[in-house]
């Protein structure tokens, strides 16, 4: 804690990765996390993820090979769900040429409206 009784510094292991937290203070702005995770079942942690009052941003979606689904949490940091490689699915890379002529993409689309809504949660 540091000495306004606000939280300066928090880590929690999630496998092999750390996840440090702090509260924010008075007068900064409003930035939520922006997290990636690898899961085994990205249909699963949605599903817990909408229990806990997550909204969803993108339903579980194929992406490059595997899948990718997106939530917000109660106090608005954005989750992005990975789910494992599909070793049948084709390589695949970014064609910045080739997504423009598709137009844009639902999976793309839901980010980028996620992102222009961000607000702080209500009572900050």
């Amino acid at each position: 804690m540091d000495t306004d009784g606000l939280l300066i510094h928090a880590e929690a292991r999630i496998a092999d990765s750390c996840l440090m937290v702090v509260d924010s203070k008075p007068g900064w702005p409003f930035t939520p996390a922006l997290l990636q995770v690898n899961v085994e079942d990205p249909h699963e942690v949605l599903r817990r993820a909408r229990a806990q009052e997550a909204d969803v941003i993108t339903e579980v979606s194929s992406f490059y090979g595997s899948t990718i689904a997106r939530f917000q949490d109660p106090w608005h940091n954005l989750w992005w769900l990975f789910g494992p490689k599909d070793p049948d699915a084709p390589e695949t890379e970014w064609d910045p040429e080739a997504a423009a002529q598709e137009g844009e993409s639902d999976v793309r689309a839901t980010i980028c409206r996620a992102m222009e809504e961000l607000s702080p949660p209500s009572g900050r």
